[in-house]
């Protein structure tokens, strides 16, 4: 059992009891939980293209799991983040039905599974809050090496076999940082620290990622040298004003590795001025973009409901009839003949929801930022987790500037990875007693 700060007590509505809680009489949700984070982990690289049900079969025994556990158990209440998340997506769809109507009941039933799959994976791993044993940890870290050697590999081969594989080399990037954020989560020890051995291993798996060279990944990497190499050496608490600074800095190297690929899409409009190439093919994501906030200024403050825009449902379950409103019909990538790069990034979806899901979405982040400034502040891995968890955020919200990765199987399986970190009662995962739970 990990000690606390002893320079500060802990809140009184904050526990540090590491002990399973007493409504696991029947179902050890605890095993059930790291078992299918354990399944989802390994099978990450085959559901990009080989086995692609595999995000949503997870969620689906999460959300089993939660609705046998509440009614063996009587631990309704254990899931109420679940329930408020399911009920307000639920609303949504009923407004996409009735009010605004812009796809089929099917196509909306289908978009409400996808945008709540990394919430419910989130919501139910916090609910439950899995304590690793050290068996556990060794399991998570050698399927953790080989998603990123596989990965790297695969890279090694033309374009096509890549895309047989794993659909896209940006994937490359996201298992190496998948696979260095489980490393550092299995290494922590009972003191927080974690020794130079795990650190280089961890960057070592890191470093498998660099054949995708994508900005997202490189501007993913400053944010783990940051939270890792500096962050986690910091001794005494940081004032605000340097806290600013230090996240202006950050962001500011993180901005500059993406600068080209920003300027690419976002001011030349796809096309290289310097005749380098690109064309009519670049043009989805920018006018993706665009016409999200034409979406979000004229359908206040609900937006064009699910499975409207900018969503897989959105163009392959069932065509919108929104692309045709704001003329995208003709944006190539966007028709309905070839809607391949209608679900390209994650951002544009949210106009979906309107100012209002905005708002829902930002407001879930401060709820997690304040759940890891209470866990920094309470336990001795606090300042271990605190930095991994803001690793696992960021690496997710770089990502959904010109991804889907959020809704896919990767961002389910961070999501859960967040969830352990987030945790009422956090595990500690650096215990070595061999055979119990920690």
């Amino acid at each position: 059992m990990p000690s606390t700060d002893r320079q500060q007590t802990p809140p009184k509505h904050y526990t540090t009891d590491l002990t399973l809680p007493p409504f696991d009489k029947v179902l050890k949700t605890d095993r059930i939980c790291t078992w299918i984070l354990i399944l989802a982990l390994a099978m990450l690289l085959p559901s990009t293209q080989l086995v692609k049900p595999v995000d949503e079969l997870t969620v689906i025994a999460l959300i089993a799991l939660a609705l046998t556990d509440s009614a063996v158990n009587s631990a309704w209440r254990r899931y109420s983040l679940l329930w408020v998340m399911t009920g307000i997506m639920a609303l949504y769809a009923a407004y996409s039905i009735t009010a605004v109507s812009y796809n089929t009941p099917y196509a909306i039933a289908v978009d409400y599974l996808i945008q709540l799959k990394p919430y419910i994976a989130f919501a139910v791993f916090v609910a439950v809050g899995p304590r690793f044993t050290d068996a556990d940890r060794r399991i998570l870290r050698a399927i953790a090496v080989v998603n990123a050697i596989t990965a790297a590999a695969i890279s090694a081969f033309s374009n096509q076999t890549v895309q047989l594989l794993i659909m896209h080399i940006s994937i490359v990037g996201i298992t190496a940082v998948i696979s260095f954020a489980v490393w550092l989560l299995c290494s922590i020890r009972p003191d927080g620290s974690i020794s130079a051995t795990d650190k280089a291993m961890a960057f070592m798996l890191l470093a498998l990622g660099l054949p995708s060279g994508r900005a997202k990944f490189f501007g993913t990497c400053v944010v783990c040298l940051y939270f890792i190499l500096v962050y986690m050496r910091i001794r005494r608490p940081i004032r605000p004003s340097r806290q600013l600074l230090t996240a202006i800095v950050v962001g500011g190297l993180v901005a500059a590795v993406g600068w080209n690929k920003f300027r690419f899409y976002f001011i030349d409009l796809g096309y290289d001025l310097r005749g380098g190439g690109g064309g009519i093919e670049n043009l989805a994501r920018p006018a993706l973009y665009a016409a999200a906030l034409l979406i979000m200024i004229s359908r206040i403050p609900f937006g064009s409901g699910l499975a409207s825009f900018a969503s897989h449902a959105s163009g392959e379950i069932h065509y919108s009839k929104v692309y045709y409103e704001y003329g995208l019909n003709h944006v190539y990538g966007l028709t309905p003949a070839q809607p391949d790069f209608i679900c390209d990034a994650y951002y544009p979806s949210l106009a979906q929801l309107g100012l209002a899901g905005v708002a829902l979405f930002i407001a879930f982040w401060i709820y997690v930022a304040a759940k890891l400034r209470r866990i920094r502040r309470t336990l001795a891995q606090g300042k271990a987790l605190f930095a991994i968890a803001w690793i696992i955020i960021l690496f997710m919200l770089i990502e959904s500037i010109a991804s889907t990765t959020l809704v896919q199987p990767p961002g389910v399986v961070s999501m859960m990875l967040l969830g352990i970190i987030c945790s009422a009662t956090p595990p500690t995962y650096g215990s070595h007693t061999s055979g119990n739970q920690s």
